[in-house]
């Protein structure tokens, strides 16, 4: 790339002043123009990106094979009408010879010829070959009807004399359907005529095209003259799920010369006001028809002029409501969309603005979660062969998993009456799987006030996520945010949101308590069973257990005045008779160990009783023994934390070991073979630890699939979750979390979701 653009540099104003017959000769009206000096000397690859762009076939025409001075060029006819002229030196090829019929036109012969299956027109004159597919194109050619009598083509002669390269493509600004790869190229933002050379490999593109300054029209490149090039900063917090992004280095001074000097601004009459005095970079994209301008190093006496309203807080940074339009800058077609900028918020320094709060949202996620596009492991690869600063630069993306070059970098500088304009990409590794991928996040009006669950749809094999909102409406959506289904409630969710198999059909149903009240609701929201409870007892807790794993289930509903096992039907359980303790401060649990059932409960007194089926004491306790933690399954017994932060383990007979520990934020969690600690700003898991950056932790989590086991702890003054597996903490993580999380798997992959602002839905996979 380098290569190339030192080339332009040097050669640029090395004039061959060539008067051969392609030159001089030209027919007019030219939409672009191919120029080749030698056939035999062509790089494939760039004839082949130049067949693909145009949809022609130069590479593969044995029409141009061993020639030289070879011109390609298309022309406009009159209002629909185009052609194709095509000359070259090459004495050795005979075509009269093909000729099926001719025709006179000032003396001069024009044959028709059909060759490779193509009808063509063609004559020779001072042994050139000149062939065209319309005939008035060789009339114009013979009566020297040519382009250089048109007072619009000298920078296109001064361009083609100048060529530097075997091969170049000229383009006029009447072209409108050129693009490279899907990227779209405006001829007219930048020049009348665009001369493009290119230096193309099996793995890089690198396209230069130069153009003569113009000041006499308001083409965009000249309000960016002279720009001194500046390292981007805005990038570091755009997202990944960008398309393309325009990026200028602000200069107040020089942008407001170059409106005054090199733009016709008497048409506009614009003076910069002082909202853009100490601006660096803009930064400016659309996003599903939003637009988005970013504006680096925004002083702070500037955003406090400006006349907002506060609209919303998200993920802790506030996002205000304009009042008023924030400059004029927006009557230039460029930067129209600033007219409908509304909102805007602030990210260390950079000020975002946009049409609506949604993409304003996307960046401070994407920024909180650590996932912008600065970490994307191919733009990472990409980003070390473009420039670090530019003047201005566009960065287009291609969001296809299977694009071998999905990055484009467009960079342009307009330096004294030459415009270079360079066009990049590369070839990129093959990414890497990522270890975690975000699927979607949604934001809904109202808050969130359950921990979202994952459950399965029994109908559509998916994943759905199931939660309650501020409103008591339970809403059930699909693996991609869809709705599914909404029922508001009478009361607020208290339980955890079990699925179970009433029928033993396969056909789950949702099991959960409220205040008042346990439901039974079947997978498109109907109620099919439903237990009420006077306001006097309402609900607190609700377990389920299925002892022998045959879906015979029992419930055990703890309410303010009893205790109470029902079974699936709901039906008073009366061989279950556990004496009522009103201290209860969590969910009973169930645990399993050799074939005998313990049930477990701790009340808020640190007291912990283990019960049988029953409800009768299985294991009697000590009743100086006051636990900090509830008693968890693990190795043939149990283990919980004192609170005298001892480890205490509990085998089958009663029997009670213990282990000192001095910590008292010490938190555990345990299932069968696994123990999981915190102490000290430590993650331990299964003896191998982990650091953590100094916080207050909660809910140490262990998540069990198929074949493997998750865990997770949440740092709550900073609102974030770290996950693990048994390697270590997984790529991705820390993510910005405001609630627990849950986990869940289907197929090969396994899914997570949270809450990340209160009334904001994520769900991402885990590979």
């Amino acid at each position: 790339m380098k290569r190339i653009i030192l080339l332009f540099l040097l050669c640029f104003s090395c004039q061959n002043n060539k008067e051969d017959f392609n030159l001089n000769v030209i027919p007019d009206n030219p939409l672009y123009f191919i120029s080749i000096d030698s056939y035999d000397d062509l790089n494939y690859n760039e004839i082949s990106f130049i067949d693909d762009i145009l949809d022609i076939n130069i590479a593969n025409d044995s029409l141009l094979d061993s020639s030289s001075e070879i011109s390609y060029s298309i022309h406009k006819i009159g209002k629909d009408n185009y052609g194709k002229l095509i000359s070259f030196n090459n004495s050795k090829k005979i075509f009269l010879n093909k000729s099926k019929d001719s025709s006179l036109y000032e003396n001069k012969k024009i044959y028709n010829l059909k060759l490779d299956e193509l009808e063509y027109y063609y004559l020779n004159k001072n042994n050139k070959h000149i062939f065209s597919d319309n005939i008035i194109l060789l009339e114009n050619y013979i009566r020297n009807a040519s382009f250089k009598s048109n007072s619009e083509s000298k920078n296109f002669y001064r361009l083609l004399e100048s060529k530097s390269e075997n091969l170049s493509l000229l383009v006029s600004q009447n072209f409108k359907n050129l693009d490279f790869n899907g990227i779209s190229i405006n001829i007219e933002e930048i020049s009348d005529w665009v001369n493009f050379e290119f230096d193309i490999s099996n793995n890089e593109i690198a396209i230069i095209g130069t153009s003569i300054f113009d000041n006499k029209s308001n083409r965009i490149i000249n309000l960016f003259r002279n720009n001194k090039p500046k390292k981007s900063n805005i990038i570091e917090i755009i997202p990944q799920r960008i398309e393309s992004i325009k990026s200028i280095s602000f200069d107040y001074n020089n942008f407001q010369n170059n409106l005054n000097n090199n733009f016709n601004n008497t048409q506009y009459n614009l003076e910069l006001d002082s909202f853009y005095s100490n601006i660096n970079e803009l930064v400016y994209y659309n996003e599903s028809g939003e637009s988005v301008l970013l504006i680096d190093k925004i002083d702070e006496e500037i955003l406090f002029d400006l006349k907002s309203k506060k609209e919303k807080v998200y993920r802790n940074f506030e996002i205000f409501k304009l009042d008023e339009q924030i400059s004029d800058l927006s009557n230039l077609k460029e930067f129209d969309f600033i007219k409908d900028l509304k909102y805007y918020s602030v990210i260390e320094s950079n000020l975002i603005l946009s049409t609506n709060i949604g993409p304003i949202e996307e960046i401070i996620f994407e920024y909180k979660s650590g996932n912008n596009l600065i970490y994307e492991e191919k733009f990472i690869e990409f980003n070390k062969s473009i420039p670090t600063k530019n003047s201005s630069y566009e960065l287009f993306k291609i969001n296809n998993p299977d694009e071998k070059m999905p990055f484009w970098f467009k960079t342009i500088n307009a330096r004294d009456s030459i415009n270079y304009v360079t066009y990049f990409s590369k070839t990129l590794s093959k990414e890497s799987e990522k270890k975690i991928e975000l699927i979607f996040n949604r934001s809904f009006d109202s808050k969130i006030i359950s921990a979202p669950n994952l459950v399965n749809n029994y109908r559509t094999g998916n994943n759905n996520i199931i939660f309650q909102d501020e409103n008591l409406e339970v809403k059930l959506l699909d693996s991609d945010g869809n709705m599914l289904w909404k029922k508001k409630l009478d009361k607020r969710i208290i339980s955890e949101i079990f699925q179970v198999d009433t029928y033993k059909n396969k056909r789950l149903q949702f099991l959960f308590a409220t205040t008042n009240e346990i439901i039974l609701m079947d997978i498109k929201g109907n109620i099919v069973y439903s237990l009420k409870f006077r306001e006097n007892n309402a609900v607190k807790f609700l377990s389920k257990f299925d002892y022998d794993n045959n879906k015979n289930y029992r419930y055990l509903i703890v309410t303010e005045n009893e205790t109470r096992m029902i079974d699936s039907k709901f039906k008073t359980v009366k061989g279950f008779k556990a004496k009522h303790d009103k201290n209860i401060s969590e969910p009973y649990k169930h645990i399993r160990v050799s074939n005998r059932d313990y049930i477990v409960g701790k009340n808020s007194n640190g007291k912990v009783s283990i019960l049988n089926r029953r409800g009768a004491d299985r294991i009697k306790l000590a009743k100086d023994l006051t636990f900090s933690s509830h008693l968890h399954e693990y190795e043939n017994g149990m283990i919980g934390l004192l609170s005298s932060n001892e480890l205490i383990k509990i085998n089958l007979s009663g029997k009670i070991s213990r282990d000192y520990s001095s910590n008292k934020e010490n938190q555990i969690n345990a299932n069968n073979k696994t123990i999981v600690s915190y102490n000290d700003n430590k993650m331990t898991i299964n003896g191998l630890s982990y650091d953590l950056p100094f916080a207050t932790y909660d809910n140490l989590s262990i998540f069990k699939t198929q074949n493997k086991s998750y865990y997770s702890i949440i740092d709550q003054e900073n609102n974030k979750v770290y996950l693990y597996d048994d390697s270590g903490l997984i790529d991705g993580f820390p993510l910005f979390t405001s609630s627990n999380i849950d986990i869940n798997e289907y197929g090969n992959k396994k899914f997570i979701t949270f809450l990340g602002d209160s009334s904001e839905l994520v769900l991402y996979s885990i590979n």
